[in-house]
């Protein structure tokens, strides 16, 4: 299943205060490190997004943030597609993983999500970004999207599934 969802907008403050410019964007998508992480289908959407926050890594029993992820076994896809729109987006277009191909908890974690989905639900998430800040907490330059997780919390208002995903 191919899951559009709305990223973030472009040159717009979250309620965190962060801000991701149009041109940080349009880097990343020409850049090596985006054509990699498509190769590698790495750029996970997972269940929650507990696992991303560094600031629970002491509850992590020194297991980094990034393999929780693997470890307890939260990823349901992965980021295929990176893009803007003219309404002043980032979109991004998830690609599910087989459940057939899957056993257990991970399994159960991708029915659930792609069955919300598949039932009309518009679910939230945040995407998950290692850039360089500045001072005033903008994203000059984007290393890597790390992945979008479903959370009813998101970082920006509407980062969600895009309606014509059911």
């Amino acid at each position: 299943m191919i899951i559009p969802v709305r990223l973030f907008p472009v040159d717009k403050r979250s309620k965190d205060g962060s801000l991701i410019t149009t041109k940080a964007v349009e880097d990343y998508i020409m850049s090596d490190s985006y054509k990699k992480m498509l190769d590698k289908k790495v750029s996970f959407s997972c269940i929650t997004h507990v696992f991303r926050n560094k600031k629970d890594f002491a509850k992590m029993n020194g297991v980094g943030p990034n393999d929780q992820i693997l470890l307890n076994k939260t990823n349901v896809g992965f980021i295929i597609k990176v893009y803007i729109k003219s309404d002043g987006w980032a979109y991004a277009d998830i690609e599910t993983f087989d459940p057939n191909l899957f056993e257990g908890d991970m399994r159960e974690n991708i029915l659930y999500i792609t069955g919300m989905i598949k039932s009309g639900c518009v679910l939230p998430g945040s995407v998950a970004i290692d850039a360089m800040w500045t001072s005033s907490e903008e994203a000059r330059i984007i290393n890597e999207i790390k992945g979008y997780d479903w959370t009813l919390d998101p970082s920006f208002k509407d980062s969600e599934v895009v309606k014509s995903a059911a």
